[in-house]
Order: structure tokens, then C-alpha cells, then sequence
């Protein structure tokens, strides 16, 4: 999967939406490609802000990714009933058998 730059400046409904940063779509890339094989069905969404998010899981059990304008990743999710998180990770840290735990246990 290629990310590719999105339209900048989209405006829906007098709301201004920022496009991911290059640093972001970066990091992005690096997380993609860096999934586990059992991983790879996501979710996927831009904020207003341009922060990439993907989702794990479904919205009541749910592993979130979140990856910043500055390419810095953050994510929150319970796994084996705790929850685990953390901010400001360069994707290449993420803690990626966590986020494997999580989609092998709802599998």
C-alpha cells in the first residue's frame, strides 16, 4: 500500500481540513510496511488536523494508532485486560506484538 499526498486544504461544511504532513505520510509508510501478516486489515482516517489514524479492532474494543504532523507515533488500546500506551514514538518503536496480542485475541 502507497500513501500518496492528498488534496491540500479540503473544506467541508466551513471547516477547514489540514492534509497530513510529509513527515507524516513518511511514518506512515514505515508503520504500514512494518506490520505483522495478522495486522493488516485496519481502519484508516484522517483527523481536522491532518494526523493519520488507523484502528484496530471495532469501536468497542478498539487498538488505536495515531500518527502525528511531526511523524511521531501515539497509541492506546487493552490488551490481556490492560490498558497499554504511549506518545511520541518514532514508528519504528512501536510496540508492534502488543497491537499483534490485541487482533490475535479478537480473531
Amino acid at each position: 500500500m502507497v500513501l500518496g499526498m492528498p488534496p491540500v486544504g479540503l473544506r467541508t461544511n466551513r471547516e477547514f481540513i489540514s492534509a497530513p504532513t510529509e513527515q507524516a505520510i513518511q511514518s506512515a509508510q514505515v508503520f504500514i510496511n512494518r506490520l505483522p501478516e495478522g495486522c493488516l486489515v485496519f481502519r484508516m482516517a484522517l483527523s481536522q488536523s491532518g494526523e493519520i489514524n488507523f484502528f484496530h479492532g471495532n469501536d468497542d474494543d478498539l487498538f488505536q494508532i495515531l500518527i502525528d504532523a511531526e511523524g511521531t507515533v501515539s497509541y492506546y488500546g487493552v490488551v490481556d485486560g490492560k490498558e497499554v500506551g504511549d506518545s511520541n514514538l518514532p514508528p519504528e518503536n512501536l510496540p508492534y506484538t502488543k497491537l499483534l496480542s490485541f487482533v490475535d485475541r479478537n480473531k
